[in-house]
């Protein structure tokens, strides 16, 4: 009897469809099929988990560098 660890894993990793309309052949995890040897993923969008939907509109992640010119 094979006992495999369940991991939880964000749906577009495993290169579902979903808010990145990634597709199916950009995944994320690297040898996702020897990996399943030994876990089970549990497949998970944590856009929908929070009410956002999918697909959702772009977000913008930028960084704001201060400088002290004393």
């Amino acid at each position: 009897m094979d006992i495999k660890i369940k991991i939880g894993v964000s749906s577009c990793l495993l290169g579902e469809k979903g808010t990145l309309e990634w597709g199916t052949t950009n995944r994320i995890i690297l040898f996702p099929e020897i990996l399943a040897n030994y876990f089970e993923y549990i497949s998970i969008c944590p856009e929908m988990e929070v009410g956002m939907g999918v697909p959702r509109g772009k977000k913008l992640l930028f960084t704001v560098t201060l400088k002290n010119h004393g």
